[in-house]
């Protein structure tokens, strides 16, 4: 039966590999033949305030029923740091303790900045949305990072800074950034990310730092294309001295899993840097009127079966971890297009992905131990 698990993962991925003629040029000597390592793959859990413990509970209860390793989290600065100074974690301790209950390994998320440390001008009323702009004091913010790495030093010993940066732009009076996750310059993340790495480090020297999920794609005009490359260089803050591992964030086909990995490598071959590739989110909708990518529609047996192709095929790119783009579905009447992409509804009802996601998780998990086995010989 593990032999039989092997030949299945092999065959998963050559379900997803590129239809002849498609280049993986960067990425071609990366590609990835042999069982990949436990705990290749995770799961993005959404929280919103408000939301119910039992909720939360149980969605990491799922999680764990279904053999995920791997869980990634928001921890955000606006119900820990209160005033500087003054952090207090007891909106998160039940988080952290429930996901190390259920044997689910962390990485945290630092995003984003708070209402009273924000470079948001005040015709910028939405408080999500302030809270995307560079912080007024950012030795604050990295007391923030220090603070909370310091705190779960003992459970969590990876940390991802922000999110998608590369999406949004430096606000002006003539062009308010109303939108998107960073409302900086390259520069101001550069500084920023220089810093985090810093008091990640000072909190807990062991532990890694993951770059930020980079979005690779967006609306011309919000999503700065160039975005890596500048950090990458920056005079200041080469991003490349303050990250561990690289990460984005891959939606979509074949096609454009292998333009973004293409992109990410030949960035960082340019920069002269060499480090391990996560993809932080990868998803796909249950709601057959978002499902784009042929032949994958019919709504949940679409999304199942784009599960099944997709998550191995990331690995034969050489990505080290997968994190699936999320755990349970978006509050009815939120996230827009992403609002299905849940392994379960939002009311918890386990969807036809779940399943496959467990069944896919079992595979790996026999494959692993049958590449192990051979290896003791």
């Amino acid at each position: 039966m593990r032999a039989r698990g092997l030949t299945l993962m092999l065959a998963f991925a050559l379900q997803f590999l590129p239809a002849p003629g498609i280049e993986l040029a960067a990425s071609r000597r990366r590609i990835v033949r042999r069982a990949p390592p436990a705990g290749a793959f995770g799961v993005h859990l959404l929280t919103f305030a408000g939301s119910e413990p039992a909720h939360v509970g149980r969605s990491l209860e799922l999680a764990g029923e279904a053999g995920i390793l791997w869980l990634r989290i928001v921890i955000p600065p606006a119900p820990i740091h209160i005033a500087p100074g003054d952090f207090r974690f007891s909106a998160i301790d039940p988080l952290v303790a429930k996901a190390k209950q259920e044997g689910l390994q962390i990485l945290g998320n630092l995003a984003y900045t708070t209402n009273w440390n924000t470079t948001a001008p005040p015709e910028i009323t939405q408080i999500a949305q302030r809270e995307h702009f560079p912080p007024r004091d950012f030795e604050e913010w990295g007391r923030y990072v220090f603070a909370t790495v310091n705190r779960y030093r003992f459970e969590i010993h990876e940390w991802e800074i922000w999110n998608e940066p590369d999406l949004g732009f430096p606000s002006t009076p003539e062009r308010p950034c109303t939108g998107g996750f960073w409302c900086g310059s390259s520069a101001d993340f550069a500084r920023l990310l220089a810093i985090a790495y810093r008091e990640v480090k000072r909190a807990d020297p062991a532990a890694r730092v993951l770059l930020g999920g980079l979005s690779l794609a967006g609306s011309p005009g919000t999503h700065n294309e160039n975005f890596l490359s500048e950090i990458l260089s920056d005079p200041v803050n080469p991003a490349g001295e303050n990250f561990d591992i690289m990460n984005y964030h891959s939606y979509g086909s074949r096609e454009e899993a292998i333009r973004r990995m293409n992109y990410v490598r030949a960035a960082m071959a340019a920069a002269g840097i060499d480090k391990p590739v996560w993809i932080t989110e990868a998803g796909y909708a249950s709601d057959p009127s978002q499902q784009r990518v042929p032949p994958y529609g019919g709504g949940e047996s679409g999304q199942a079966a784009y599960l099944r192709d997709a998550l191995p095929f990331f690995l034969s790119l050489g990505v080290e971890k997968v994190f699936w783009f999320s755990m349970v579905d978006f509050p009815p009447g939120m996230g827009g297009p992403f609002q299905t992409y849940g392994l379960t509804d939002h009311s918890l009802e386990p969807k036809a992905s779940y399943y496959a996601y467990r069944d896919l998780l079992k595979n790996y998990s026999a494959a692993t131990s049958s590449a192990l086995a051979m290896g003791t010989r």
